[in-house]
């Protein structure tokens, strides 16, 4: 199985607080693929850059970013490195105009 990307915006935008409820979020998924046999979680941070890390604990969420807001570095990503992924989470405050090509996998948006 692909496993699904998750995305979060980190653009100055988001608040320490909301970054803290992302990585709830993150906890939980690991936890979901745990019980499949699979603990990772390929992260994708991204303010006006994307900062790929690949998550297997909490010790191992490390948010990165603080400037502007631009979604295509997310996609483009995900296209020269994982084009074969089955979706993409993408949580945001939904503060940005510049989405870039979508990947050809589906886009779940979650505005916070």
């Amino acid at each position: 199985m692909t496993p699904v990307v998750m995305a979060c915006d980190t653009s100055g935008s988001i608040d320490p607080a909301m970054l803290t409820q992302v990585a709830s979020e993150m906890l939980a998924c690991l936890e979901m693929y745990e019980s499949m046999g699979d603990a990772e979680l390929q992260v994708l941070w991204c303010d006006a850059a994307v900062y790929p890390q690949l998550v297997t604990d909490a010790a191992g969420i490390r948010p990165q970013g603080g400037g502007g807001t631009s979604f295509a570095p997310v996609f483009e990503w995900i296209h020269k490195n994982s084009d074969d992924a089955t979706g993409v989470v993408y949580v945001t405050d939904g503060y940005c105009s510049d989405f870039g090509e979508k990947p050809a996998c589906d886009v779940l948006w979650v505005l916070t």
